[in-house]
């Protein structure tokens, strides 16, 4: 399952892909397939989401 809002959160807060990938249980790939659409959006952190 994916985590959207935790990854932007992490994201935001100064984490690393790798970490954040580690921590959610998710490949590097699909981080960045979640943070690259949200940067062009204008989206961040878990309140972009809801």
């Amino acid at each position: 399952m994916i985590h959207y809002p935790k990854i932007l959160e992490l994201h935001n807060d100064g984490i690393g892909l790798r970490s954040i990938a580690a921590s959610t249980g998710n490949s590097r790939q699909k981080i960045i397939e979640v943070i690259r659409p949200a940067k062009q959006k204008g989206l961040s952190g878990a309140r972009a989401i809801c």
